[in-house]
């Protein structure tokens, strides 16, 4: 047994709309999943600590780039 919204169950039957078909309309509503503000916090969480590691990244690659560039100007300098 599937669970039904019934203010959209009754609102279709005020519109017209056959007893079935309402009916069904008003249960693939209720089963479809929405998201909850929960959840939107939970995304906007992760999506900070996924920008903190790829801030972290950014420093570690430009810290390698100005190892690399380093050694490139060195090799230049007559010992």
């Amino acid at each position: 047994m599937s669970t039904m919204i019934s203010e959209i169950y009754e609102a279709l039957i005020e519109a017209g709309v056959s007893k079935e078909k309402a009916k069904a309309a008003a249960e693939a509503v209720a089963n479809e999943q929405m998201a909850t503000k929960q959840d939107i916090r939970d995304v906007k969480e992760n999506l900070k600590v996924l920008e903190a590691k790829v801030t972290m990244v950014q420093w570690i690659v430009s810290g390698i780039g100005s190892g690399v560039l380093l050694l490139v100007l060195k090799s230049f300098w007559p010992t």
